[in-house]
């Protein structure tokens, strides 16, 4: 996958975000640094471990933008 999907509690559902990863990854994980920051890691990608990580500002998707 090359999106990241947010979950609203509120609403029990997922939306795919705008921001697009840098390069697909899949069995990753994705946790929150406060603000409007998240960092993905971890998982594989073209079949092989991936050891980068990225940081992501979601801003415009909490405001709407």
């Amino acid at each position: 996958m090359d999106s990241i999907e947010k979950y609203h509690v509120e609403f029990d559902k997922w939306t795919i975000c705008r921001v697009r990863l840098k390069e697909p990854v899949h069995d990753t994980v994705g946790s929150y640094l406060g603000g409007c920051r998240v960092i993905i890691f971890g998982g594989s990608t073209n079949s092989q471990p991936n050891s980068t990580f990225d940081v992501y500002d979601l801003t415009c998707e909490l405001l709407g933008a």
